[in-house]
């Protein structure tokens, strides 16, 4: 990223693709991804993508709890 050499360059990284295409096909593991983007000092916004199992505001809240786990 630094070699592009530009403010406005950005990276996204996409857990629900790399997780559910490819060899490894699987569920994802959303603590581990919240505190990966923490260890990494990761403060941006974050937009999950996954199909809700039950009531989508109780879904949503959850996401919100994993997010803050310390």
């Amino acid at each position: 990223m630094r070699a592009v050499g530009s403010a406005r360059q950005r990276l996204r990284v996409d857990f629900y693709h790399s997780t559910t295409e490819g060899e490894n096909v699987g569920v994802i593991d959303w603590l581990a991804a919240f505190t990966l983007l923490r260890q990494i000092g990761y403060s941006g916004p974050i937009g999950p993508e996954y199909s809700p199992t039950g009531a989508t505001s109780a879904s949503i809240e959850r996401v919100r709890e994993l997010a803050a786990t310390p």
